[in-house]
């Protein structure tokens, strides 16, 4: 894909997250019918990379290697945040695994 196909492709991304995620939002400050929420910055950033991690593993096939690569975190850091967020599914034994 050409640069400027991409740079295209990223923009009308960015509008359809940054939709949702106002819907979002407003879906949950109308269901709080006027109280004030705590914790919404932490709760908001954890949603997203829970989901962001969910899906990434799932589109690589659970390839934990390649999903770091693909969202820019070292492998140790995705671990980490997969543990944090119980994402992470026991490694089959050696014996198991095919090859």
């Amino acid at each position: 894909m050409k640069e400027a196909n991409k740079k295209a492709m990223r923009q009308i991304v960015h509008r359809h997250i940054d939709a949702d995620f106002t819907k979002a939002l407003d879906n949950y400050f109308t269901a709080l019918d006027g109280e004030t929420p705590s914790g919404l910055y932490e709760m908001v950033i954890e949603s997203a990379e829970r989901s962001l991690f969910q899906f990434v593993l799932k589109r690589f096939n659970g390839n934990r290697t390649l999903a770091a690569k693909v969202l820019g975190l070292s492998r140790t850091t995705f671990r980490e945040r997969l543990n944090t967020y119980q994402l992470v599914e026991a490694s089959p034994k050696k014996s198991q695994r095919t090859t």
